[in-house]
């Protein structure tokens, strides 16, 4: 979702295609939630960005806001881009459709 311009309309693709008590799961970039004026998380944004992969929080906003999806699991961690000294965050989501 990162690299994909129209972002909210593949969501809402994606989550046609899902059916009643089926799973939606995604790994993405983001940056951390409430620390997105450290300036670590600012020099992730950039580095991504020089990439065309551009974080953003609202990803994650619209996923946990929709009403037919319960929430399974939603985690932010960082990791470490190999090659390199920089440990981006990420999340993880998992969430079940209920109507």
């Amino acid at each position: 979702l990162t690299m994909i311009s129209p972002w909210s309309e593949v969501l809402q693709s994606m989550l046609g295609l899902v059916k009643v008590c089926g799973n939606l799961a995604l790994i993405d970039l983001v940056t951390r939630d409430g620390a997105a004026k450290q300036w670590k998380q600012k020099l992730y944004k950039a580095w991504f960005a020089l990439d065309g992969a551009y974080f953003n929080r609202g990803h994650a906003h619209w996923l946990k806001s929709q009403p037919n999806l319960e929430t399974v699991w939603y985690s932010e961690e960082e990791s470490r881009v190999p090659y390199t000294p920089y440990y981006p965050t990420h999340y993880l989501y998992c969430a079940e459709k209920t109507a």
